[in-house]
């Protein structure tokens, strides 16, 4: 059997590794912080929030219904009473319009 190889360290290797480290560390931290910085760049609008619903069975029967709902689901307004989905989809459209989209 070969006998065991021992690896010794100078100090200079010890001092290199420590300054690779703190490097590391300072270019981790760098990096976090302009992360943070484009998350707090990040702000959006509030969110458009919409429901189709078809009426059926009664005197609407086919028309289809189009309402903007608030974040808790409840009805804000409602945009139009359509004849087909795509009248309701050409409303939403002018709604996007109409925010500067």
């Amino acid at each position: 059997m070969p006998p065991e190889q021992r690896v010794i360290d100078n100090p200079n290797d010890i001092a290199i590794r420590e300054m690779q480290r703190l490097q590391r560390l300072e270019m981790g931290k760098k990096i976090a912080a302009d992360n943070e910085k484009i998350l707090a760049k990040n702000q959006y609008r509030e969110p458009f929030y919409f429901r189709f619903r078809q009426h059926k069975n009664d005197n609407f029967g086919g028309l289809w219904e189009l309402a903007v709902v608030d974040h808790k689901g409840k009805v804000d307004e409602v945009i139009t009473d359509a004849d087909t989905l795509s009248s309701a989809l050409e409303a939403i459209s002018r709604i996007f319009e109409n925010a500067g989209f």
